[in-house]
């Protein structure tokens, strides 16, 4: 029948014949004395990597005062936990349980204040990118390309005893140059299996190099370009990017979710005190498949509504789109 709306419901069924057909032969198999086949699917090891893209400005040292009087790791007070402090413990917990769970997985950190330093897996010593490139995208993708093969030699087995210390060592600082920190931490990325993830951990408004956004107006939108620029850079390589931000923070979740939805990453805003268990749940999801694309195709009697012409062929039947990372 020809359609009479615009909106149609179809389900879609698996085609039982060939399902009995092979449910026939099997028992034909058995009848026969013959063994039936057990194919067990191969499962390819994973060997994406993680990189923390950790903001380190001033204004992670605002603290959240906790339920009751503890000391933990990492923690200046027995009464109130800082920023930085609940992302420092929730990287820790990843890191020891990665060791554990997928001692293969390399991992890397790049930091950003008013420095963004690449700090890699641990077994160099932190290369700070000059200030001088902070507002060319190029320049920085280039200055870490061509330090990428020193940055990420080793895998979290070997190297999470050294990433420890080199997370012991941070502290609060100065601006937030979250644009170049993101740019260097994809960049970094990028040179890891497709499937490789960033996970950038802030609380601020970008307020130093390429991304500022904190006086409005036109830097505001040359923000938005940058950071679907951004986006789209990492999609392009399998790279994906999750945004956690924390609550009571002034962190702009807006400009910075496009990257997230480009490249099949998660943004979320949490609770200091739930970090851990946030971090956790992004890194256990597994991406199954890469640079995915989409292609809903019509018969001739029908037509796409609501639809941009560029997502569609020439010919107006088929729409296509660009998923990223699954």
């Amino acid at each position: 029948d020809y359609p009479s709306s615009n909106t149609l419901t179809y389900t879609l069924e698996s085609d039982k014949p060939q399902k009995e057909e092979k449910k026939e032969k099997a028992i034909e198999k058995v009848a026969k004395g013959e063994k039936e086949e057990s194919k067990k699917p191969t499962q390819k090891a994973d060997n994406s990597s993680v990189i923390f893209c950790i903001d380190n400005s001033g204004s992670m040292d605002d603290s959240t005062k906790t339920a009751a009087s503890i000391k933990i790791k990492y923690m200046s007070s027995k009464k109130k936990i800082s920023r930085l402090e609940a992302v420092k413990l929730a990287i820790d917990t990843q890191i020891n349980k990665m060791a554990k769970e997928a001692p293969n997985t390399k991992v890397g950190f790049v930091t950003f204040e008013t420095e963004v330093c690449l700090l890699g897996d641990g077994f160099v010593s932190a290369i700070a990118l000059a200030k001088k490139i902070y507002k060319d995208f190029d320049k920085i993708a280039e200055r870490v390309e061509e330090l990428s093969s020193t940055l990420m030699t080793k895998d979290i087995k070997a190297s999470s005893s050294l990433l420890l210390g080199k997370l012991e060592e941070l502290r609060p600082k100065n601006c937030t140059a979250l644009g170049p920190g993101l740019v260097a931490a994809v960049t970094l990325a990028k040179n890891e299996p497709r499937g490789s993830r960033v996970i950038i951990c802030t609380d601020g408004i970008a307020n130093e190099g390429i991304g500022k956004i904190e006086n409005g107006g036109r830097e505001l939108e040359e923000g938005k370009a940058f950071y679907n620029k951004v986006g789209l850079y990492a999609k392009e390589h399998g790279v994906v990017v999750s945004v956690i931000s924390l609550v009571s923070t002034e962190c702009k979740l807006d400009l910075l979710s496009p990257i997230a939805e480009l490249t099949g990453g998660d943004i979320l805003r949490v609770d200091p005190m739930n970090l851990s268990k946030d971090f956790s749940s992004l890194i256990a999801e597994k991406i199954i498949a890469n640079s995915v694309v989409v292609k809903v195709k019509l018969h001739k009697v029908m037509e796409f509504a609501d639809i941009p012409e560029e997502s569609l062929s020439a010919d107006k039947y088929t729409y296509i789109q660009e998923i990223g990372s699954i």
